[in-house]
């Protein structure tokens, strides 16, 4: 009887113990899901990193802050931004593509602990604490409209070929993201900002290099559903279209034989 009550309290605290290390392993799982770091994470102790941006649609944009050294400082004084693909590789790795990897290593609601590892030096592991930013109210045409976005048309014809083929990212950070495909030396996308221009949310209002203004500052009109984003600038319409259901293939077959030129605006500096 001794025996079987010694095997049976063994039993239960090897159960325990396995119970106990099952859930919080699958604690660290959820906590990586893409919904989870979805977000952008201001980063507070490091000169090196400025921020961190995660959307559920696999891209990231990585801020850098520019070398204070006095030669750098007369070439460029702009952060670097870094944008591309990202892949959650196990319960606590991402690997932010054509950069390093991110292993995180506490992540709450509102801030997010993590090491950053550049591929370029990989040896070399920084160890920094972020806070998760979100500067525009939730509701239907936020969470509508921000996700990545495909240009398909300007005034009804086909951008592909053009200066208008371009990936543009909105965020409840705030955050108004263009990359283009055909990037020139007057135009080369990059980070900007927008919000709400009111509380119908059929404008909104942009800065590339400040917080937006929306008295005195640009606006567009914007109609925005699950499969189509309308922006209306000026004279010109824009049609896009979520990242997630354009295809490479299916981009590579729509032709132009119209070439556009960009005047400064929401897509241009």
């Amino acid at each position: 009887m001794k025996n079987l009550n010694t095997f049976i309290a063994l039993f239960l605290t090897v159960f325990i113990t396995i119970s106990c290390s099952k859930n919080e392993q699958e604690d660290i799982v959820k906590a990586i899901e893409k919904e989870k770091i979805s977000a952008k994470w201001e980063i507070n102790n490091n000169d090196t990193y400025q921020s961190v941006e995660f959307n559920e649609d696999g891209k990231y944009i990585l801020v850098r802050n520019t070398p204070t050294t006095e030669e750098t400082q007369l070439k460029n004084s702009t952060p670097s931004i870094l944008f591309g693909d990202y892949e959650i590789l196990n319960s606590t790795t991402i690997n932010l593509i054509d950069f390093g990897k991110i292993t995180i290593t506490d992540l709450k609601s509102d801030s997010m602990d993590f090491i950053i590892v550049n591929d370029e030096n990989p040896e070399i592991e920084v160890s920094v604490t972020s806070a998760k930013i979100e500067k525009i109210e939730n509701s239907t045409n936020t969470e509508l409209l921000c996700k990545t976005w495909i240009m398909k048309t300007v005034n009804g014809e086909s951008v592909i070929g053009t200066e208008h083929e371009l990936t543009v990212i909105f965020s409840q950070a705030g955050t108004y993201f263009v990359e283009l495909a055909n990037p020139t030396p007057d135009n080369e996308g990059g980070l900007a900002e927008w919000k709400w221009s009111d509380e119908t949310e059929k404008t909104l209002c942009y800065s590339w290099d400040s917080i937006p203004d929306c008295v005195d500052g640009r606006q567009v009109s914007v109609t925005v559903s699950s499969d189509k984003l309308t922006i209306v600038e000026g004279e010109d319409t824009y049609e896009l279209t979520p990242y997630n259901s354009v295809s490479t293939e299916q981009a590579k077959k729509q032709k132009s034989a119209l070439q556009f030129t960009f005047s400064k605006g929401i897509f241009k500096k």
